[in-house]
């Protein structure tokens, strides 16, 4: 990205002055802040001063930039908390440097007895390394050293045999070195895949719904080259290596591997379709006339695949889709949106019955990538055949199409087949795509650079008569523009081309540019439209994001001879209208929200259970019963609304259990005495150490306990390393690091974003009148010692000292210091101008599939605390449930409790929730990673190590967000509080706007507790 320093001696000096003066300003501690003596102070300030004046938000002609020295600003501590930043050369330019090196002649095979262990900046327990007779163990966390001699200058491709090993089920990720240095960006993180199959294919045997199966490991010897992770450069990564001694590292960052060989070797060419063909006709391969038996390899039957989500799907929208069923669910088909990243491939296994050369067909459903077409790489028994077969294309259309491997003229293109067992595989791929997608992220970054620059002149909100003279101050913007705009209508013009015309996917690039254009023809206009511009920045982030995806839908693929026809496409009039009515009819009689799981013999107890998430989270959880529930019971799922559960339980049709409901709904059902309290049973004090005492006390009352927490999940603070490090600036370990910051950031037009309006809970909400309560403030009050809710639950304390205190610095940050309520996080974030956030961690995966251009730049820290008198620092922060509860009306009228508990501790067992969060990551892809509740399940949830670290360090101060009878009153009325004051900073007053709003909340609590009969607040207690 573009430079982002502090811009002006004026500023800069003021801004210095500023931050030295803090500490009494604001309250920051003095063993915090770093007291420079007078003399250091003034020499900065005079060599920050010197020089002509200029105007705030001025730059000099030069474009001349200062760090400030931040040992005058921070404490020693907050010092080593600014992060480090590994600045590598992009790839091609790489390639550039290195253009008039000849490519390598002759493989270099690397001795793997010979690797030692490399010096890492932590220390880690398991070994580094193992060698096992010819395989070398490398495992999560170490570095390994490899010496190796060239003979020759020349350009290397690195070739990997590797087996994963056993971890947490995530792709295995390694940073390659040589001679210490990573030599470009892309080899700072390189993907290994996983490999994996259906756990079995018991699904075909069912008659009725079929579920699809669940995936497992399939580990195998696996030879690749190494590749740009996210698919820019389609031919495998080069390597410049000098003629003499050298060495390889290669750093774990994720996932153990055992390797068999390394070695670097030279460029693979391949033929072109002609050149193949004649080689394998003047080797005696014939061309076969026709395929006696037909040979359709279906698109479920995959037997493996690169990626747990690559699982067979259902598709009844044609009777022509093979195995069809009008009514019931049939596992027909593989793919769609779950195949769409790049280097995601699927492998079949099939029989052919003698040798020769054959046509190959496939019929598919790209009905996603509108406009476009989606790319395939084709390989035969493992092998590219010829280059065409690196490019096919699969183009857009809303039914399904059957579509036949030729040339652009129509042609057959042939492939030879061996007589018996022979695989055929598909990887998805950018192909034409991918220099495209580079380039407008290349255009995004740089416009987003001068988009910075001008904030900081300007604002984000600039003055609209004002004249800033832009192109004065920043002499190498218009000259930016100029060359950006350039590369867009080369992007667009090649775009065009690619697809064969305009479509919508140029909208985006287009409008930039018209954009551009304006602003080039008069720059007094590109102040006032700045905002403007920062969107059509975003949206070409959104435009490279949605063009990267490749999705496709195969139902079958078809070997055929010369003479054979093409299968079909879709179904005749008659077939698609005899279709509608059976699946009409047939919606009367099948029940798609129920299944049926368990043991079904004649004794076996029977439960019913409510699954109020999701079809998908039902068909998984039906799936794991079926697998590992043990008990003599017969469980009976449901998909309901948990809104209904209540007036269910008054007309006597409640389940025996409800799972992943919110947090607010077991205390809401126990005070009615509608939940069972779980501490009658013998083993809850066992069961419940399974769970985080933070969790579980959201669901107690009165003594009991009434539900069991199922999923957990809490803030923490996101960060950008990158640009932390170019302004020198730490990640705030306290809420006053945090008022030491700010100027910095804000003298760059940069925020900091605290979430005002998380999502209301976890698990499937029960009362649309239920509010959160805000995180940032229940963390600031529980580390002042401060409750929400005296002992008895009749009482709100957001009226107390503490709470006032806590309520008046947290809106601080927003009248005061102009934090944002609310942004687009992610893009925001993107894009860096939030490079600071305290949001939920389930955020983590979300970024990581959606910023893939960000990957490395990024992390995540434990939430800002409240230093203690003894140095220490206090950062409890509360935890977001969701619960499985037992609906006690039901349990005793049915004598069914402890079957109802055996479930439950079923489902919220480790094997459980791992299991289940497995599932549900390949169902939904890894943006979707379930947040298990359980501790052990929790530790092996499949997260980075440095966020692994992170979130294991802030389960040691997880507290519950307590729940009484009127409590989802409370967080509406601290937002009401908190709106009232942000929105009317001079004329509210926070203290006497809390208290007037905790009158409100206290009523509402006394209100409810007369209702039910419960005791009420009688004053002090």
């Amino acid at each position: 990205m573009n430079s982002i320093r502090l811009k002006t001696k004026k500023k800069l000096a003021a801004l210095l002055a500023m931050s030295l003066l803090l500490g009494p300003l604001t309250g920051v501690n003095a063993a915090e802040t770093s007291e420079p003596s007078d003399a250091e102070t003034e020499a900065q300030v005079e060599e920050l001063t010197s020089g002509d004046t200029v105007e705030p938000g001025d730059v000099s002609d030069e474009g001349e930039s200062h760090v400030i020295d931040p040992s005058l600003v921070y404490s020693e501590e907050l010092l080593q908390y600014i992060p480090e930043v590994e600045d590598h050369d992009a790839y091609l330019d790489y390639l550039d440097e290195h253009s008039q090196v000849p490519a390598a002649t002759e493989a270099i095979e690397l001795d793997l007895s010979s690797v030692t262990e490399g010096e890492t900046e932590e220390e880690t327990d398991q070994p580094v390394f193992e060698l096992d007779g010819e395989e070398l163990h490398t495992f999560s966390g170490g570095r390994i050293d490899i010496p190796f001699s060239v003979s020759d200058t020349a350009m290397y491709e690195l070739e990997v045999e590797y087996l994963p090993l056993e971890g947490t089920g995530t792709a295995i990720e390694r940073r390659i070195e040589i001679d210490g240095e990573v030599p470009f960006d892309e080899a700072s993180v390189v993907l290994f895949r996983r490999i994996y199959q259906d756990a079995n294919r018991d699904y075909k045997d069912i008659e009725e719904n079929q579920y699809f199966p669940s995936q497992v490991e399939a580990p195998r010897w696996t030879t690749v080259r190494v590749s740009d992770m996210n698919g820019y450069f389609i031919d495998p990564l080069q390597f410049m290596l000098e003629e003499g001694d050298h060495t390889l590292s290669l750093f774990a960052t994720k996932e153990p591997m055992a390797i068999r060989s390394l070695r670097f070797v030279p460029t693979e060419t391949l033929p072109d379709y002609n050149e193949y063909i004649d080689a394998r006709r003047a080797a005696g391969a014939e061309e076969i006339n026709t395929v006696v038996q037909s040979i359709h390899i279906q698109g479920e039957d995959a037997l493996y695949k690169s990626s747990p989500s690559l699982y067979p799907l259902n598709d009844r929208t044609s009777p022509a889709t093979e195995p069809y069923h009008p009514t019931y669910i049939r596992m027909n088909t593989i793919g769609g949106q779950s195949w769409n990243q790049p280097g995601d491939w699927l492998e079949w296994e099939f029989e052919a019955p003698q040798s020769g050369l054959y046509r190959l067909a496939f019929r598919f459903k790209q009905d996603l990538n509108t406009g476009s077409f989606s790319t395939r790489e084709l390989r035969v028994n493992g092998e590219v055949p010829f280059e065409e077969a690196r490019h096919l294309q699969f183009y857009y259309d809303s039914s399904w199409q059957v579509s036949e491997l030729t040339d652009d003229e129509g042609n057959a293109q042939l492939v030879y087949l061996e007589e018996g067992l022979n695989t055929l595989s598909l990887t998805a791929s950018l192909d034409e795509f991918a220099q495209l997608i580079y380039d407008v992220e290349g255009i995004a970054v740089q416009l987003n650079g001068i988009a910075q620059d001008i904030v900081v002149i300007t604002s984000t909100s600039p003055d609209q008569f004002r004249d800033y003279q832009l192109d004065r101050r920043l002499p190498h913007m218009l000259p930016t523009m100029e060359e950006q705009l350039a590369n867009l209508r080369s992007v667009v013009t090649r775009l065009t081309e690619t697809m064969g015309g305009s479509s919508d996917k140029t909208a985006a690039l287009d409008k930039t540019a018209l954009q551009l254009q304006a602003m080039l023809d008069d720059p007094n206009t590109i102040a006032q439209n700045l905002t403007s511009l920062q969107g059509n920045i975003t949206a070409l982030g959104n435009w490279a994001l949605t063009i990267r995806s490749q999705s496709l839908e195969i139902d079958f693929m078809s070997i055929l001879g010369e003479e054979d026809p093409l299968p079909r496409a879709r179904a005749n009039f008659l077939e698609n209208i005899w279709h509608e009515i059976q699946a009409f009819i047939g919606s009367f009689t099948n029940n798609l929200d129920a299944r049926v799981a368990g043991a079904d013999s004649e004794t076996a107890e029977e439960i019913t259970v409510w699954v109020t998430t999701g079809r998908d989270q039902m068909d998984v959880i039906n799936r794991l019963l079926m697998d590992t529930f043990d008990a003599n019971i017969q469980v009976n799922l449901r998909l309901v609304a948990s809104s209904v559960a209540l007036s269910a339980t008054a007309a006597g049709t409640a389940p025996d259990v409800i799972i992943q409901t919110d947090s607010a709904q077991p205390i809401d059902f126990a005070f009615r005495g509608a939940a069972y309290d779980l501490t009658q049973f013998e083993d809850f004090d066992e069961i419940s150490q399974w769970v985080h005492p933070g969790a579980l006390g959201a669901f107690e009352f009165e003594g009991g306990y009434y539900a069991i927490p199922d999923q957990m999940s809490f803030p923490v603070l996101f960060y950008r390393a990158d640009i932390l490090s170019e302004l020198q600036i730490p990640i705030p370990q306290t809420w006053q690091d945090i008022i030491t910051i700010i100027p910095f950031l804000q003298t760059n037009n940069m925020e900091f974003f605290m979430e005002v309006s998380p999502p209301p809970t976890l698990g499937a909400a029960t009362q649309s009148t239920t509010k959160a309560i805000n995180s940032i403030f229940l963390s600031m009050l529980y580390q002042q010692g401060g409750e929400l809710y005296n002992e008895q639950g009749s009482r709100a304390l957001t009226d107390s000292p503490e709470s006032l205190t806590v309520f008046e610095n947290w809106t601080d940050y927003y009248t005061k210091n102009s934090f944002p309520v609310t942004v687009d996080f992610v893009t925001r974030f993107r894009l860096g101008s939030v490079p600071l956030a305290i949001v939920n961690f389930t955020n983590y995966t979300t970024l990581s599939v959606s910023a893939p251009e960000i990957r490395g730049d990024w992390g995540i820290s434990q939430i800002p605390g409240t230093r203690l008198e003894d140095g220490t620092i206090d950062r409890a922060l509360p935890a977001t449930t969701s619960a499985a509860m037992i609906i006690k009306p039901s349990v005793e009228e049915n004598g069914n409790a402890q079957e109802a508990w055996e479930f439950i501790k079923w489902w919220v067992s480790a094997d459980t929730q791992t299991n289940y969060a497995a599932e549900m990551e390949s169902l939904l892809g890894s943006s979707a990673r379930y947040p298990v509740a359980n501790l052990d399940a929790f530790q092996l949830s499949p997260w980075p190590t440095q966020a692994m670290n992170v979130l294991t360090a802030s389960l040691d101060d997880l507290r519950e967000i307590r729940q009484v009878p009127g409590s989802y009153i409370t967080g509406r009325n601290i937002e009401n509080a908190f709106y009232e004051v942000v929105n009317q900073p001079e004329q509210a007053n926070p203290r006497r706007s809390m208290i007037e709003w905790t009158v409100n909340t206290n009523y509402e609590l006394t209100s409810k507790r007369e209702e039910f009969g419960l005791e009420t607040y009688q004053g002090e207690e």
